[in-house]
């Protein structure tokens, strides 16, 4: 269904315009060099076939969508970054991380954080319930974070831009002021 839905000139295939839409609208924004990363790695699985105007046929869009699901939309060396981060705040090496962990990792990250905004983060991230957060849990969540500073980022700009659709000088330096002192906890780093 999706690949239908996503191909919308009925070429039977998907190319990189109709993948950047059929992502914006599963929620992810991502850069070109990770779809491109991920089209390389899903070309190592199976049957692949482009067409010959570098479109996606059926079953290299499920392969794709199978490594979007693995990585998140991340990219290896965002991965590494993470993996890095998660273990480095895994104490116990248990290979998950608890409440107290994870506030950590956010004020490392440059995050504030306050231990109530955590708790109540805790239940939508903890997808299984285990009252700690396993590697894959944490990703999800980093990629639902990521997520929710584009937004946060795109609405401030459609606030301060001018009706051709660009900020001048004072509009950009506001912008910038708005989104230093945005207070939504998590979304706002500390300074």
């Amino acid at each position: 269904q999706a690949f239908k839905e996503a191909d919308a000139n009925d070429s039977g295939g998907i190319d990189m315009g109709e993948l950047q839409v059929l992502l914006i609208k599963l929620g992810f924004t991502i850069t070109q060099d990770a779809i491109e990363e991920m089209i390389t790695i899903a070309k190592t699985r199976g049957h692949w076939h482009e067409l010959e105007d570098g479109s996606l046929d059926y079953d290299a869009f499920v392969h794709f969508m199978q490594v979007l699901n693995e990585k998140d939309g991340f990219t290896a060396t965002e991965l590494d970054e993470l993996r890095f981060v998660f273990d480095k705040f895994d104490a116990d090496g248990s290979g998950d991380i608890d409440c107290m962990e994870f506030s950590d990792i956010m004020h490392y990250c440059g995050y504030r954080t306050a231990i109530e905004e955590v708790m109540m983060l805790w239940g939508r991230i903890d997808y299984d319930n285990s009252g700690t957060l396993d590697y894959r849990e944490f990703i999800r969540f980093m990629r639902l974070h990521h997520e929710g500073e584009v937004r946060l980022i795109k609405d401030t700009f459609d606030n301060y831009k001018d009706d051709a659709g660009f900020l001048d000088q004072d509009a950009a330096r506001e912008a910038l002021m708005d989104l230093a002192s945005s207070s939504r906890g998590i979304a706002g780093k500390s300074s």
